[in-house]
């Protein structure tokens, strides 16, 4: 499962722009609520803590919560994101029907807000995958297909100093 997801993910994200703006993440878990409503339907409120490199120079530390449901084996992810770095910050929303099992899937996300090198990315979609690791760590990979240009100047970013 986990070499297909993997496969899925390079091909889904080999196609369109130009350049490849990638998200490497490592991170901790929590499930803080499960909700076994009936056979069909599970419900978990989840929130995690990570750090994030990038193929530039800009590196974040930050969380995510939201809701993860279960319906009739399709995984809908209702979760918000926050990376910072100093003044710079990005909000990604993961609300997608996710591909694969909890232990190891790709979703959709859509960059919503930022300020910052990611500026740009307001309103871009991109594609991530994740895999569980043990004692609730895992780590995801995520890549934002841009034209070179959008590439070029968030590799070169440099924040002003007023």
């Amino acid at each position: 499962m986990k070499f297909l997801l993997s496969f899925l993910f390079i091909i889904l994200t080999s196609i369109s722009f130009s350049a490849k703006l990638t998200m490497d993440v490592g991170g901790t878990y929590k499930f803080y609520g499960t909700y076994q409503v009936d056979e069909k339907n599970l419900f978990m409120t989840y929130q995690n803590f990570w750090t994030m490199t990038t193929n530039t120079p800009h590196v974040f530390k930050g969380n995510c919560s939201g809701i993860i449901k279960i319906n009739a084996g399709n995984q809908v992810n209702d979760i918000m994101c926050h990376g910072k770095n100093g003044e710079d910050y990005w909000y990604a929303a993961f609300n997608e029907i996710a591909k694969g099992d909890m232990q190891a899937a790709t979703s959709g996300f859509t960059i919503i807000e930022a300020k910052g090198p990611f500026e740009e990315l307001i309103g871009q979609k991109c594609m991530g995958a994740y895999i569980e690791l043990e004692d609730q760590h895992y780590i995801w990979k995520g890549v934002c297909n841009i034209p070179d240009k959008t590439f070029d100047r968030i590799l070169n970013y440099i924040p002003n100093k007023n």
